[in-house]
Order: structure tokens, then C-alpha cells, then sequence
């Protein structure tokens, strides 16, 4: 397989891009869709279209993508509306042109947003992650699911560029320690790598700060989906390889895994709606993801 971001020379020699190279694709990018959604023409929305589909961040950019089409149809629906109300004026009567069709405000504001995500730090990029899937998970806001689908899709690719870039290691995690902490009679897994992934991206469990199944299921479909931020040290973050990957999903499956069977091992009755938010989380990866799909062992819950 190639590796995710690659040049094409001759037919068959795939060459891994540089740092540089992507960086300057992803910023590319950037620029060309603002210009597409600022643009009138559809032509001109289908030349910023083939661009960015030329360029080798293309796979990363769907949401980007399916924006720029959306705008490119609204603009051709106004040219034939705007054919339409010319053709029904009384002959002397001059047509008074249409409007252009403006996007809406919320559109301005994620540019903004866009526009903004370099200089923000990484927990605010997360922040805004979660709250993308917020409005996601709200049918009262479908109105702007859109515009949160182009977020999303932004803010993975600046979470690319950040892990490609050198890092502020004050962003990372802190390493877990081995050493037990005197004076406590229960496990705290707050801040341990394997929980740290899911716990960092908003995901809950249990019945006091649990999430319910429809958002936790968001989420979890985000991770395997998209790209995750570059919060842990770097042989970390391998560990969970690209997205969509079986890789990922076995990670994903192992660690949701995992914390069930350290739960069960408790024999703590107030661990008994954790336990049954993870298990219904593993069987919705499971059918959803998994099944048809890869062939790898599907982890236990049972110890």
C-alpha cells in the first residue's frame, strides 16, 4: 500500500511526499476553498474543484470537496432561475438582476474558524472537534451539519500538519507511570494511554458523566473514520496507523475491550453501567465496521 500522502512517477513508482510538500498542499488547500466558496461562476467552483483534486492531500479533503459542489450547484440553480425570471419580462421592462446566492452566516463563521485553526492550541482544536459532532448530533441544528462536516474535515487536516511539524510537548499527554499511589483503594485510569485516546476525544461512560449510545457512537466513528490529534508521543500515535484502517479498528476494539475486562475484574457493582455502555459499544463497532469488512481476531470482554 502506498503511504498516505505520495507523488506518481511513471506509472507504477509511488514516492512519499515530504513534510514540506504536504504542509504546502494542505495550506493550498485552504486557500483554494475559500476562493471556491467566494467564487460566483460554477466554472470557476469546477476549476478550484479539479485543482484540489489533483493535489495529493485529495483524499483528505472530502468534506472540503463536497462543499465546493454544493456551492457550485447553487450556483447554477441561480443562473437558471435567473434565465427564467429574465425571459418572463415584458419586452421594455428591464430585468432587474438576482442576487447572487450568499452563504449563509454560519458559512462565514467557520471560515473563520478555519481561518483561525493554526493559531489556536490543541486542546481548543479538540474542543471544537467535539463540538463539531455536537451540532452533528442535534436534528434541530441539521441546518448546519454542513458547515460542521467542513470543520471536521479541516481540523484533521491541521491536526496533519501539526504531526508532521515539530510540537509543543507541553500539548503531549504525560507517559503514564507504573508506581502505585499509596492511600487509595481503587483504580483511577484517568490518564492512562490506553483510555487516553478515547477520554481526550470526549468519549464517557457510566451512569454519573456517561454520554448517551447515539453520541458515544459519534464519536467512536469519528476516531476510526478521521484523524486524531497529535496529543500523545509520537510510537503512540502509530499505534493507531491511519484512519479506516484494520488497524485501527483493532486498536480502537482492543481498547474499548480492555477497559471492560479491567472493570469486570473489579467486581464493582457501580462499574455495571460502564460495563454495558462498553459492551454495547464494542457489538455497534463490531456490526458496523467490522463485519464484511476485516478479518482480524475481535477482542474479548470475558477474563
Amino acid at each position: 500500500m502506498a503511504p498516505p500522502y505520495t507523488r506518481w512517477k511513471g506509472k507504477k513508482t509511488a514516492t512519499p511526499l515530504t513534510n514540506k510538500e504536504v504542509n504546502q498542499a494542505l495550506r493550498t488547500v485552504s486557500t483554494l476553498v475559500i476562493q471556491g466558496l467566494d467564487a460566483t461562476s460554477p466554472e470557476h467552483v469546477r476549476g478550484i474543484i479539479a485543482q484540489i483534486e489533483a493535489l495529493p492531500v485529495a483524499p483528505q479533503c472530502g468534506a472540503s470537496l463536497r462543499k465546493l459542489r454544493a456551492h457550485e450547484r447553487n450556483l447554477q440553480a441561480h443562473a437558471r432561475a435567473q434565465g427564467k425570471t429574465a425571459a418572463a419580462v415584458p419586452t421594455g421592462r428591464p430585468a432587474v438582476p438576482a442576487a447572487p446566492p450568499a452563504r449563509q452566516a454560519a458559512g462565514q463563521a467557520t471560515l473563520r474558524l478555519i481561518d483561525a485553526l493554526p493559531r489556536m492550541d490543541l486542546p481548543e482544536t479538540i474542543q471544537l472537534w467535539r463540538n463539531c459532532l455536537t451540532t452533528l448530533g442535534d436534528p434541530d441544528r441539521a441546518f448546519r451539519h454542513g458547515d460542521a462536516r467542513f470543520l471536521l474535515d479541516a481540523i484533521g487536516q491541521e491536526w496533519v500538519r501539526r504531526r508532521l511539524d515539530p510540537v509543543n510537548p507541553d500539548d503531549y499527554f504525560a507517559w503514564p507511570s507504573t508506581d502505585a499511589k499509596a492511600g487509595r483503594h481503587s483504580i483511577d485510569t484517568k490518564g492512562w494511554l490506553p483510555e487516553g485516546m478515547l477520554q481526550a476525544m470526549g468519549y464517557k461512560v457510566g451512569k454519573t458523566e456517561g454520554l448517551a449510545f447515539g453520541q458515544r457512537k459519534m464519536i467512536l466513528a469519528e476516531i476510526f473514520k478521521g484523524q486524531l490529534p497529535p496529543l500523545f508521543p509520537r510510537r503512540y500515535l502509530d499505534e493507531w496507523d491511519a484512519p479506516g484502517t484494520a488497524t485501527r479498528l483493532r486498536k480502537l476494539a482492543e481498547t474499548v475491550a480492555s477497559l471492560t475486562r479491567n472493570a469486570k475484574r473489579r467486581r464493582d457493582a457501580r462499574m455495571e453501567t460502564a460495563i454495558q455502555h462498553w459492551e454495547q459499544d464494542l457489538r455497534f463497532l463490531y456490526e458496523k465496521f467490522y463485519v464484511g469488512t476485516f478479518r482480524f481476531a475481535w477482542p474479548e470482554t470475558s477474563f
